[in-house]
């Protein structure tokens, strides 16, 4: 278990710490095998925070269409890690 792994401190152990960044790692590789699009609404909801509508004032598309985009992108990614 990953609590059992957490210090006392609230530090997590070493092979915590290179847990996640194998885990980081696969999810960039992942990332990169996605188009472009998926690449930067995933960036911009997920990494960036930024709500649906903003998403698509930066990408020039309606907050419906943003949504699609990022489920679909999300459900790709999915896929790419399962690889």
């Amino acid at each position: 278990l990953v609590a059992e792994r957490i210090r006392d401190d609230g530090t997590v152990t070493p092979s915590v710490d290179a847990a996640r960044g194998e885990d980081i790692e696969r999810l960039l590789e992942a990332l990169e095998q996605l188009r472009e699009d998926d690449q930067r609404v995933i960036e911009l909801r997920d990494f960036e925070e930024l709500s649906f509508r903003a998403i698509g004032e930066r990408l020039g598309r309606s907050e419906a269409a943003v949504q699609m985009l990022h489920a679909r992108a999300v459900t790709r990614l999915g896929q790419a890690l399962r690889r």
